[in-house]
Formats: C-alpha cells, sequence, structure tokens
C-alpha cells in the first residue's frame, strides 16, 4: 500500500461472534403421551467461542422452569419435567445466549397429548378353561 500525503493508514480488525448451537434431544418430535403424563425435557448447548450465559426452555411462548447444569463455561445442558394436562399438540423450543448477547434458537419439537383408552387383555383364565369358585 502506498500513501500519499495526508493519508492515514488504518487497519480494521474484524471481531465475529458465533452463535450457540441449542437442541432439544427429549422429548423426541411427534412423540406421543397420555393426558396426565410426565414429559422429560432434556436440553443441550454449546458455543464455539464464547461463554454461555443464558439457556432457557419454552413450551410456546411460555417460559418453562428448568435446572440448568453448566459442564463448561461454553456446554450448558437444562432438564425438567413438564406435565401433560390437557389433550393437544405442543411445540417446545429452546434458547441460548453468550455473554457477548448472540442469542439461538432450536428447531421447535411438536409432541401429542393423547387421551386414549386403555388395551386391557385378559390371561387369566385361559380360553374354554373350567374353573371352580368355593
Amino acid at each position: 500500500m502506498i500513501l500519499k500525503d495526508n493519508e492515514t493508514k488504518i487497519d480494521f480488525i474484524l471481531v465475529t461472534n458465533d452463535l450457540p448451537s441449542v437442541v432439544i434431544q427429549r422429548p423426541s418430535p411427534d412423540e406421543q403421551f397420555h393426558a396426565g403424563a410426565i414429559v422429560p425435557l432434556f436440553v443441550t448447548a454449546t458455543d464455539t467461542d464464547s461463554p454461555l450465559a443464558q439457556l432457557e426452555l419454552f413450551e410456546t411462548a411460555n417460559s418453562i422452569p428448568s435446572l440448568v447444569t453448566a459442564k463448561s463455561s461454553t456446554n450448558w445442558e437444562a432438564r425438567t419435567n413438564w406435565l401433560a394436562r390437557e389433550v393437544g399438540k405442543y411445540t417446545f423450543t429452546a434458547s441460548a445466549k453468550d455473554v457477548h448477547g448472540a442469542d439461538a434458537r432450536s428447531l421447535p419439537v411438536t409432541i401429542s397429548v393423547t387421551n386414549d383408552a386403555p388395551t386391557v387383555v385378559l390371561t387369566a383364565p385361559a380360553y374354554d378353561q373350567i374353573f371352580r369358585v368355593d
């Protein structure tokens, strides 16, 4: 680079901040639960270049309280149980943020809560078995 009189050389340093990665490990997409069941939620978050600052779980737009564990400053886990109260479809997402404000959201995971009648199978007495009741 050749500078002329009264020109100043300016060096620029480009600083980047990669987004965190956040993945819902459980439940699996399209998994089915019966009304009243406990749904285990497990989420992992990592960041390749910055410490994490926040990890949050959501059912639709509702924040779900969870136990967050920092495996290291750049590797966190969140676990909780969610009660499947009513029949319907429910979508979960998770959000992770690093100390520099980079924010990422997981892919959504949708589950179904059903109220199917239980299946009953008689195993005794055997078909055509004769027995005596005293």
